[in-house]
């Protein structure tokens, strides 16, 4: 059984990705044949490296975002660029430095990630068009990178920590979902989530917490080479079983769904990669 790989390949930036709905659904046909972008996880060998690609100027894509509201025209739309200081408040850019990481589209509000400081300490920040920017929360133990949204519930994944947190409208922790890897990037789709797994196989930083990454997702790699797998996951079980669907052969940052396909970042090639998975 094979995956349904797209062979379309955007270069993009940080704050594309962050600030405009990037992609309207299904994944426009570039000229070049298909390769496959993903392989399964059931015989583990990898699919072929994407080639062809439009290349970019722009900072490695981390994010990715599709928007709230789907067409079926199945084109690439290009965002406008967008002056982060123009949005951001004073208080929220104050301090030696800051970091926005992903948005997620909360019915009608917007919920998204900033590091600041030194620390990169995180935080969670909710925008509305007519009430501006709110913090929200600092994040559990003050680390945290990607959002996703169930329709009434934000959850936020801890990297080093290997767990998807279920949060309530203030922030609290309802739920602690273990993934039993590192983490770098989750989405809601068709009522499960699906999560990018694995290791980036570098040195842990002496911040991070959590126990090791388990060694079997280091399996056959040399140092430095990031491995990742799709998973999926129920949510509705007690104690959710973290099924592996297909193993992604390349540096992968982000994860999300537009409502028939999926799209993450080769972050390394500065691409941003759709695809579909087997049915």
């Amino acid at each position: 059984m094979k995956l349904n790989p797209r062979n379309t390949k955007y270069a993009t930036g940080v704050l594309y990705i962050l600030f405009a709905g990037l992609f309207l659904p299904g994944c426009s046909q570039t000229s070049a044949p298909e390769t496959n972008q993903i392989a399964q996880a059931q015989n583990g060998n990898p699919a072929p490296q994407p080639s062809g690609a439009v290349q970019g100027e722009n900072p490695s894509p981390q994010m990715v975002q599709p928007p709230s509201g789907l067409v079926t025209t199945g084109q690439f739309e290009q965002p406008p660029v967008v002056d982060i200081g123009q949005l951001l408040s004073p208080e929220m850019q104050s301090g030696p430095g800051f970091q926005v990481g992903q948005q997620v589209a909360t019915n009608g509000a917007m919920h998204f990630t900033i590091g600041k400081g030194l620390n990169d300490d995180r935080y969670i920040y909710r925008y509305e068009a007519n009430k501006g920017f709110t913090k929200l929360c600092a994040c559990p133990d003050l680390t945290g990178s990607y959002l996703s949204f169930d329709g009434e519930n934000l959850y936020l994944s801890q990297w080093y920590e290997q767990r998807i947190l279920k949060l309530d409208e203030k922030g609290n922790i309802v739920r602690n979902i273990d993934i039993g890897a590192e983490i770098c990037g989750h989405v809601f789709a068709d009522g499960a989530i699906y999560v990018l797994r694995g290791t980036e196989n570098v040195p842990r930083p002496s911040y991070a917490a959590g126990r090791p990454t388990a060694a079997r997702f280091k399996s056959g790699a040399k140092p430095g080479d990031e491995q990742w797998w799709i998973a999926r996951v129920n949510p509705r079980e007690e104690e959710p079983e973290v099924v592996d669907v297909a193993k992604v052969p390349f540096a992968a940052r982000s994860l999300t769904f537009d409502g028939k396909t999926f799209w993450s970042n080769h972050r390394a090639a500065n691409e941003t990669v759709c695809f579909s998975l087997p049915s």
